[in-house]
């Protein structure tokens, strides 16, 4: 996307972009009235709303819609661990962290985040090395810690929505399934207390 976005077609690509932006809102629009639903932030697949030209559109909507809008800025200080377990996928998840400070270096930061050093693998372990990790430093009020959890099923498998062999990979994967186990332990939610976190959604 960056890529086109610094060519001749940036201004055809961000009235794509802006097109199907509005479409999702309008979507998520009627969803909401017809299941009562609240949607409570942005956010993008893979981050790419941190890109300055999108980063601008969904701000905008943001401001407009009084809605946290995701800053993937992800503090360092519980990163150590990982490099004597998770060695094989860490460098994917450090040049991704590293690509998104560099987009936003600038952007101020109210809401905390974690999911990119550890994406895919949210963990007993890991949401403990976070909780730790938050509760000898606090540096913000909130944290959002970014799991994609999944109880898998033949069905589920068979009718998912891929975009590339990547993508289907991961809905496949067996961490989505440890994910979701994970936010259903009690040793985590006990965890959690300990540390004084009160686990919720943005809407409250």
């Amino acid at each position: 996307v960056w890529r086109m976005l610094a060519s001749k077609q940036r201004d055809a690509l961000l009235s794509q972009i802006r097109a199907e932006f509005f479409a999702q809102m309008k979507l998520m629009n009627n969803l909401a009235e017809k299941y009562r639903l609240r949607f409570d932030h942005l956010d993008s697949h893979q981050h790419i709303h941190v890109i300055p030209d999108i980063w601008r559109l969904l701000q905008t909507e943001a401001v407009r819609r009084n809605l946290p809008l995701r800053v993937p800025r992800e503090r360092w200080g519980h990163f150590k661990r990982w490099t004597r377990r998770c060695w094989k996928w860490l460098p994917g998840g450090l040049l991704k962290q590293t690509i998104l400070n560099v987009y936003l270096r600038k952007v101020p930061q109210e809401i905390g985040y974690f999911g990119i050093l550890e994406t895919g693998r949210m963990d007993k372990s890991a949401l403990a090395a976070i909780f730790q990790s938050v509760g000898q430093s606090r540096f913000f009020d909130t944290y959002e810690i970014n799991i994609h959890p999944s109880a898998l099923t033949e069905k589920f498998e068979h009718e998912a929505v891929c975009c590339s062999d990547a993508d289907k990979q991961f809905h496949a994967s067996s961490w989505r399934e440890k994910e979701f186990q994970t936010l259903n332990c009690e040793y985590v939610l006990r965890l959690a207390q300990q540390y004084g976190f009160v686990l919720d959604g943005f809407s409250q």
